[in-house]
């Protein structure tokens, strides 16, 4: 992995549980990472809420983008979600921002937003760079 951003969002968007839920890697750049997620059908509860499974998926899959951008291949050790409001269909982003890029750890923020803008979640995740020698 080289950290080339193309070769990242088709490396996350290939996993078979993002396909399965539609969550596409929409952007990776240095430490940065913008994931979507439509929002609508088997994501959704009996309520029509949005699974807070699925919106941790999302934000697990903008903290990947973050980490693989960096050029070192990672592995998520820590995730920490916060649900601040609900979701009820639509589309949803997360954002993902490198906030420490170790030479064995990184740390990650991401934030989860509707299509308005409000904050759905909030989210801080740590990836051990892995030694594969």
């Amino acid at each position: 992995m080289n950290g080339n951003p193309h070769e990242v969002a088709a490396l996350i968007n290939s996993a078979p549980l993002a396909e399965s839920l539609d969550i596409k890697l929409d952007e990776v750049g240095p430490g940065y990472a913008r994931a979507s997620l439509s929002g609508l059908g088997s994501v959704q509860r009996w309520d029509g809420r949005i699974h807070g499974g699925a919106i941790m998926t999302l934000a697990d899959q903008a903290f990947a983008g973050a980490l693989h951008s960096a050029g070192l291949p990672h592995v998520g050790v820590q995730f920490n979600i916060h649900f601040v409001a609900p979701a009820w269909g639509g589309r949803l982003v997360a954002e993902a921002r490198t906030v420490h890029q170790g030479k064995t750890m990184s740390v990650v923020d991401i934030t989860v937003t509707d299509e308005g803008g409000r904050v759905i979640a909030r989210a801080t995740a740590t990836g051990l760079v892995e030694n594969r020698a």
